[in-house]
C-alpha cells in the first residue's frame, strides 16, 4: 500500500489543533473545564482532562 501526505492538510490540521485558549483565574477545576470548552469551540475536537490540566499548570507557571 502506498501512501503520500498532503502537506498542506497536515499544517491546517496542526494550525486547528494548537488553539490558543484563555485560562481564567480561580480553582483549577473550573479552570479545567473553560480550556476544555474554548478548544472544542476553537478546534471542534475534544480535549481530555489530563491535556486540559497540563495546560492550565503551565499557563500557571509563568
Amino acid at each position: 500500500m502506498k501512501f503520500e501526505l498532503n502537506k498542506k492538510a497536515l499544517e491546517e490540521l496542526e494550525k486547528q489543533l494548537s488553539a490558543t485558549v484563555e485560562v481564567p483565574a480561580g480553582p483549577e477545576a473550573d479552570a479545567i473545564r473553560a480550556v476544555k470548552q474554548q478548544y472544542k469551540q476553537k478546534t471542534g475536537a475534544e480535549l481530555n482532562t489530563e491535556g486540559a490540566r497540563k495546560i492550565v499548570r503551565e499557563a500557571r507557571k509563568r
